[in-house]
Parts: C-alpha cells; sequence; structure tokens
C-alpha cells in the first residue's frame, strides 16, 4: 500500500470502526445491502487484541437468562451454519451445550416452539450420558445442537466473506478522531482520513473512548478474565460437553480444539486498559477453576496444561447496546456472548447503519 494512496481521503456509505467478529458480521450485512463499506482495525486482521481474540466459543440459541435475547441467539445459530457452508470449511462442533439456572424451563418450551432441540435433564441424566457431575438439584437445560465455534477461523472466514461482498479491508489504521457532521462523518488516521453517510463503532475494550471523543456516553467497562485449559484423559471418546453455570461465579467450560477443556467464570475480573500489557493470570481464579472441573468433569485431567488473560467489555446491566446516535452507530455487544451472536448484532447493525428509519434502536 502506497503513502500516496495511504494518505488520500477517502469516501463510503459506511465505515466500520473494528475489525474483531462484530465488526467483520456487521461489514459483511452492510456490504450485502449494496452499501460501499470499509473496516478499520487497529492493528494486523489476523492479531484480534479485543475480545475476539483465541481459538474457542460458545454458540447456542438460549445463550443468556433473559427471553429477549431468544430470538437473538435463534437467528445467530442459523447464521452461523449459513457462514459455515459459505466458508467452505468446517466452523462448528456440536458438542452440545449444558446451562444450569433457573432460566432454563422457561427457555425450553420457547426453544422447541421455534423448532429447536431441546430438553430438561436431571444431575444423574447429565452424568449418565455426558459424564458431568452436577450434584446440585438445578434444572438443566441442554441443547444439542450447540456447541464451540472455531473462533479464529471463524473470523477469518467473516472477514473473507466481508470482503468478497465488496468491503475494504484497511489494518493498522487506528482511529485518532471522529467528527459529526450534518450529512456525514469524519474519521481521522495517522494514515489520512474518511467521510461516511454512517459509522459503525465496533472497537470493543476502546469503543468507550472513541466514543466519548464525539460525546457519546455509553457506560462500558473494561475487565481482565483469567482463562485456563485442562488436558482431556486420555482414551476420552468424544469431546466433552459444553456447560455454562448461570449462578454463583458463573464458571463455563468448553471443548478447545488443540487445548483439551477451556474453563473461565463470568464474574468479572479487575478493570483494565486494554492498552496496558496483560498481567498474568490470577492464581486465585485458576484455583477455583481446577476445583470446579475436577468435581464436574471427570474425563478431565485437572492438571493445568496452560493459562492466559482476555479482555472483557461489559455494561452495568450485561445488556448489548446496538443503537445509532444520529449518524454514530453504537456496537456493544458485551457480557461475553458478543462473538456467538455477532451474525445477528452484524444483522441490525447494518439495518441501522443502512436504513436507520426502519429499524427500532435496541
Amino acid at each position: 500500500m502506497s503513502a500516496a494512496r495511504d494518505q488520500q481521503q477517502r469516501e463510503v456509505d459506511v465505515l466500520v470502526i473494528g475489525g474483531g467478529i462484530v465488526g467483520a458480521a456487521a461489514a459483511l450485512e452492510a456490504a450485502a445491502r449494496g452499501a460501499r463499506v470499509a473496516l478499520l482495525e487497529r492493528d494486523s486482521l489476523a492479531a484480534a487484541r479485543g475480545s475476539s481474540k483465541g481459538t474457542a466459543r460458545i454458540y447456542v440459541p438460549a445463550a443468556y437468562p433473559d427471553e429477549d435475547y431468544l430470538e437473538m441467539g435463534l437467528r445467530a445459530a442459523r447464521r452461523w451454519r449459513e457462514i459455515e457452508a459459505q466458508a467452505g470449511e468446517q466452523l462448528l462442533w456440536p458438542t452440545g451445550v449444558l446451562s444450569l439456572g433457573s432460566f432454563a424451563e422457561r427457555q425450553l418450551p420457547l426453544l422447541r416452539s421455534a423448532g429447536e432441540r431441546a430438553e430438561l435433564l436431571d444431575p444423574a441424566e447429565a452424568a449418565r450420558r455426558f459424564g458431568i457431575r452436577l450434584a446440585e438439584e438445578r434444572p438443566l437445560l441442554f441443547q444439542p445442537d450447540a456447541g464451540v465455534i472455531r473462533a479464529d477461523g471463524a473470523l477469518a472466514a467473516v472477514l473473507r466473506l466481508a470482503e468478497e461482498a465488496g468491503t475494504e479491508l484497511w489494518p493498522e489504521q487506528a482511529v485518532g478522531s471522529i467528527e459529526t457532521q450534518d450529512a456525514e462523518v469524519v474519521v481521522g488516521t495517522e494514515r489520512g482520513s474518511w467521510r461516511a453517510r454512517a459509522v459503525i463503532v465496533a472497537a470493543g475494550p476502546w469503543s468507550g473512548r472513541l466514543l466519548a471523543g464525539v460525546g457519546i456516553e455509553v457506560p462500558l467497562a473494561v475487565s481482565r478474565q483469567t482463562v485456563a485449559y485442562f488436558e482431556l484423559a486420555r482414551g476420552a471418546e468424544a469431546p466433552p460437553t459444553a456447560v455454562i453455570d448461570y449462578e454463583g461465579d458463573e464458571p463455563y467450560a468448553l471443548w478447545h480444539p488443540a487445548r483439551g477443556l477451556k474453563a473461565a467464570l463470568h464474574a468479572r475480573g479487575p478493570l483494565a486498559d486494554p492498552d496496558e500489557p496483560a498481567p498474568p493470570a490470577d492464581p486465585e481464579v485458576i484455583d477455583r477453576l481446577r476445583a470446579w472441573v475436577d468435581a464436574s468433569f471427570p474425563q478431565v485431567n485437572a492438571g493445568l496444561t496452560g493459562s492466559e488473560t482476555c479482555l472483557y467489555t461489559n455494561t452495568p446491566d450485561e445488556r448489548f447496546v446496538l443503537e445509532h446516535r444520529g449518524r454514530i452507530v453504537v456496537a456493544a455487544a458485551c457480557n461475553g456472548q458478543g462473538f456467538g451472536l455477532a451474525p445477528e448484532s452484524g444483522r441490525r447493525l447494518a439495518a441501522l447503519a443502512v436504513e436507520p428509519a426502519e429499524v427500532s434502536a435496541r
């Protein structure tokens, strides 16, 4: 890319800031609607530093203990299957997902009425069928067609599909300024400026700062979460079923294609600056995860094989913020469910950017 080309002022219909999965999905959907779209990413497209990093995520229709989000989950799961088919490579592993919590009984009839396979199990049945020991007598919602999505491959596939649909992909384009005008938005980077009819801010942990710079206050908190990996026991016949517990520390675990079992807590970790170097994983959190994994997954060797920290962006009520403020579209798909629900978030964001008058703000 030449320096002269870099410094040109460019003009598009929709400019997406952030090359993680939500920004990529929004760019794909906006381009599919016929808009001229460009996507700016502060780093390389293959080295996401925000919430889209890593290899494994859970995808599940009933992903959130809130009935309002069930439609999002159903649409997102269907769209992931379409993306997998379009990409021509395996991105989804239907390991099944067990969700624990009182919301399970409310979600079951809704899932069945939508044509999704689901059932309620007791702990003894879960132990017999999946080898997962959950001693407490709480409702267990089993969704057999849900499972694990290969996150890095999925992000690469969505970016590729977005580019094939006409999106210009611009890595290493850190945004320094956003200025709203009557008929357009002007976005400045070190390499030039952009003019757009609408701008989607999907910058994850950096979104709060960018939005505040243009007078838009969204209460986003960025934290560091500890993630631990455990070895599957030798002779394990199949990937373990994913488990999400919606109570207490809200632990969850899922199969990782390369590293065995991935486990973490949904409960928020310490607040963090996304530009600061990542600290070591919290040993106290690792101990709690090790105890939970050891008690719940007999097929897993609870010996730690690795750990890391990841950025986690959230709102006080843990709900997504997908809305337009004038010509700025806020894309805060948080609560740890952002990746799995990204195709539906992208569809809604694209509609807000391309046809804002026809779509409700939230």
